[in-house]
C-alpha cells in the first residue's frame, strides 16, 4: 500500500547531478545532522563561483518551466524525423531566462529568485525532495 502511495511522487524525483562538485559539507565530528552547513568547493585557493552559476543555469528549466511543458517539448524531440530535435528545448531555455529575467528587472530592489534557484537545487539533492509544481509558473502580479 504504502509503495503505491508514493509511487507518483517518485516520477518528480530527479537528482541533481553535479552539486557534491560544487558544494561541499562541513566535515565534523561527530556529524552534524542540523543544520547542515553547504560551502562553495575550492580550486587553486579560488570559490567555484562560475561552476555555481554554471549548475544553477543548467537547472533554470527544471526550475522556471511546468513539467507538462518540458515532457512536451522531450515528445516533439523524439518524434521529429532525426529523433533527436532540440529546438524545443532552446526555446524553453530562452522562455526560462526571459522569466527570471522579466522578474528581475520587474523588482530591481531584489535578487530572491537566485537564492530560490539555489534553494531548490539543494532540497531535491540533500533532501530528496520532489518538485511538484514549477516555480517561475505559480509568480503572481
Amino acid at each position: 500500500m504504502g509503495e503505491a502511495l508514493h509511487a507518483p511522487f517518485a516520477q518528480l524525483l530527479d537528482p541533481i547531478d553535479g552539486l557534491d562538485n560544487v558544494l561541499k559539507e562541513v566535515d565534523s565530528s561527530p556529524r552534524l545532522e542540523q543544520p547542515r552547513l553547504l560551502f562553495l568547493r575550492m580550486h587553486a585557493e579560488e570559490p567555484q563561483l562560475h561552476a555555481l552559476a554554471e549548475l544553477l543555469t543548467d537547472l533554470l528549466v527544471d526550475y522556471a518551466i511546468p513539467l507538462n511543458k518540458r515532457r512536451q517539448a522531450n515528445a516533439a524531440g523524439s518524434s521529429s524525423t532525426t529523433k533527436g530535435n532540440t529546438v524545443m528545448h532552446a526555446r524553453l531555455y530562452r522562455e526560462a531566462k526571459r522569466l527570471l529575467i522579466e522578474y528581475e528587472q520587474a523588482n530591481q530592489g531584489r535578487y530572491g529568485e537566485l537564492g530560490e534557484l539555489l534553494s531548490y537545487a539543494l532540497a531535491v539533492h540533500h533532501l530528496g525532495a520532489a518538485q511538484i509544481g514549477s516555480k517561475m509558473a505559480l509568480k503572481t502580479s
